[in-house]
């Protein structure tokens, strides 16, 4: 890989500003490969000649001072990288220093090797002497600016790196490099990377030399035989590096016949490129299908994933594409985005007095009030919270009143959205609210009730590859007769239906919670069966067969279940859904450091677990390296299946990984 470097400097003295950029010298592109610091100090002069690349000296040497780091910027996902050093002196500090030349280095000697040489110029690029006179303060500051190319930078690890810190001439630790497998199966990406939690990390042989145009770092690692996915490379104990290693695996076409499940689905292995073809038994071509990852076992938790503290009893919601979570302290909204194996804050401070629930789903939150405002909508736009107005006119011409007991947003993923509202403490009427989102404005285009009355639980199942985006109400007095239970369905086409009698009696009766997730409507109850789910479009009942459990948390995309349980010396387990009416547990249930004893609660938020405990919060990744298919015609059918399927370097007998990652710095 290759970066470059360069410098801006800027001196303000009373009131001028002098500006010079320039590259760096031979002399701090070898400091930098030996990950040195080559800016402490400013040295002055008063020469007049240029200094070339490969010079080392000023023209003519006067004096330095020490500089301080002003500002650094070491994380590629934040936009620029550079390390601001400053100088300043004040008004009655080096009275009469004279110079037109500046250079950067790092030792106060007299005469110093300098890192870079700039001669200060006017708008005519005529060299200029600058006097520092008494009472006038001067600032000079550095920018360093590090260039990385694209390919260069799916390499480097998201976050605070401390390569890029250790390139900038700002890091001063062991110095250490290591290697480890990791298991993140992202492709050549640049990631937010966690340290790999399973494999000991191996010690590589690190050097530099001279190259065309600058200076080579080499870092050379063995990690002996084993299959890779990922390789990390790490500086004192941290992820700098990392490179998917898929895209050197050989290819292998594989044909396999494989019965379908009851809920129409067949669960693949692990290492999977890519579904090619899907044949029933009459040899058709089969279409429709959806393939998706899910994980038997854990990956690599992620570090400090917040940055304030919560626990499981604080208010918190997930949104309903499942890769957000808010939390509420101090009637205050954080939220947070899992983002590339990090939970990246979504950063504002929002007062949320008086909040009764929050509803997201891609770019959109919306929290619901007890009290005015009752009602707010936010986009989420380049990582922060941007209000925006709502139009409640076709509203209060129908309503005045806010009188919602629980709500309920969908949307067709544009701008057409359909708020459903549990209206009225007593009559408890299903209301819809259709709404259109245009030019920075929800304007709500039309209002009306609905068919039942006495709701006693409201869901949504927002945007999957089974069933269209619908708001469900459930009640046990359809007609007025008392257990006579229905579900109204509404979409966002204008459709009602009013329907599934024996799952709304279910739902109603003995059900603790009822809530939507992906393509099912899931309920919480308290006597066995302990969860009950109900799939659309198909009616049936997964029927789970721990019933055992007295608790159960269910991921967003109902790929996994945890259930609790009393007087067990495990007192959690977590499963895969995958297989029907079998769930398997994880292989190797919950990692060793997380005591089961002490936990509090759970999360699933994407591709990860949140795990609350009485001291400290996990978050863990899932290990999604198996293959779902979803979605098949016929259910307990045979198909033919033609799949890609990787054969990773280090998975054959007597086959070792070695590698080398080379580093050109260049001015």
């Amino acid at each position: 890989m290759n970066i470059k470097l360069h410098n801006y400097y800027e001196v303000f003295i009373g009131d001028k500003k002098y500006t010079a950029e320039n590259t760096l010298t031979q002399n701090a592109i070898q400091t930098i490969s030996n990950f040195g610091q080559f800016a402490t100090y400013f040295a002055f002069g008063t020469g007049t000649t240029p200094v070339s690349y490969n010079d080392n000296k000023m023209s003519n040497y006067s004096c330095s001072f020490a500089t301080t780091l002003e500002d650094i910027q070491d994380d590629l996902s934040k936009g620029n990288l550079y390390v601001k050093r400053v100088l300043t002196l004040g008004e009655n500090q080096a009275t009469g220093l004279s110079f037109s030349e500046i250079g950067m280095t790092n030792t106060d000697s007299y005469d110093p090797n300098i890192c870079n040489h700039v001669l200060l110029k006017d708008e005519n690029n005529n060299v200029v002497t600058i006097l520092k006179r008494a009472g006038q303060q001067m600032i000079v500051r550095v920018t360093i600016y590090l260039v990385i190319n694209q390919n260069s930078q799916n390499m480097f690890c998201l976050g605070s790196n401390k390569l890029i810190k250790a390139l900038l001439g700002e890091y001063s630790g062991n110095k250490q490099f290591t290697a480890v497998r990791g298991n993140v199966l992202t492709g050549n990406t640049s990631i937010y990377r966690n340290v790999p939690r399973v494999g000991t990390p191996v010690t590589c042989t690190v050097s530099s030399s001279a190259s065309s145009g600058g200076y080579d770092v080499t870092v050379d690692f063995d990690l002996a035989g084993g299959k890779t996915s990922e390789v990390v490379i790490m500086l004192d104990g941290e992820p700098v590096l990392r490179y998917n290693t898929q895209s050197l695996a050989t290819e292998e076409s594989v044909t396999e016949t494989k019965q379908s499940q009851t809920n129409n689905t067949i669960a693949l292995g692990e290492d999977i490129k890519s579904i090619d073809t899907i044949l029933d038994t009459s040899s058709a071509v089969v279409s429709g299908v959806v393939s998706r990852k899910f994980a038997t076992d854990f990956s690599d938790y992620i570090a400090n994933p917040f940055d304030a503290t919560f626990t499981a009893s604080m208010p918190r919601w997930v949104s309903n594409d499942g890769n957000k979570i808010a939390f509420i302290s101090a009637n205050t909204l954080y939220l947070y985005v899992n983002l590339n194996y990090q939970l990246v804050k979504i950063a504002n401070n929002i007062n949320v007095t008086n909040l009764q629930k929050i509803i997201m789903f891609e770019d959109n939150v919306f929290t619901i009030y007890n009290a005015s405002p009752y009602f707010a909508m936010y986009k989420i736009v380049d990582y922060s919270l941007v209000r925006k107005e709502i139009d409640f006119t076709n509203y209060l011409s129908f309503d005045t009143s806010f009188d919602w007991q629980d709500v309920e947003i969908i949307s067709n993923g544009a701008n057409a959205f359909m708020i459903g509202v549990i209206f009225g403490a007593i009559s408890r009427r299903p209301l819809i609210i259709n709404a259109t989102y245009s030019n920075n404005v929800l304007t709500i285009s039309s209002t009306c009730y609905g068919i039942c009355d006495y709701i006693c639980h409201i869901f949504s199942l927002y945007r999957n590859s089974f069933c269209e985006s619908m708001i469900g109400f459930i009640t046990n007095n359809y007609n007025g007769q008392t257990n006579n239970c229905r579900i109204e369905e509404h979409y966002l086409d204008g459709t009602v239906n009013v329907s599934h009698q024996l799952t709304a009696y279910y739902m109603c009766n003995g059900a603790v919670s009822v809530e939507g997730k992906s393509r099912a409507l899931v309920a919480t109850r308290s006597s066995t069966p302990y969860i009950w789910l109900f799939y659309y479009p198909q009616t049936y009942r997964y029927s789970i067969s721990l019933t055992d459990g007295v608790e159960n948390y269910i991921s967003t995309n109902l790929l996994y279940l945890i259930q609790r349980y009393e007087n067990s010396e495990v007192p959690y387990k977590i499963y895969s859904l995958t297989n029907y009416n079998n769930p398997v547990e994880f292989e190797n249930g919950f990692p060793s450091e997380i005591n089961l004893s002490e936990v509090t609660g759970f999360e699933f938020l994407a591709d990860s677990l949140i795990v609350f405990t009485q001291n400290n919060t996990y978050v863990i990744n899932l290990k999604e390296t198996k293959t779902l298919l979803e979605n098949l015609p016929t259910s307990e059918s045979n198909y033919s299946i033609t799949y890609t399927k990787y054969h990773l370097i280090g998975e054959s007998e007597n086959e070792g990984v070695s590698g080398r990652v080379t580093v050109g710095v260049s001015a």
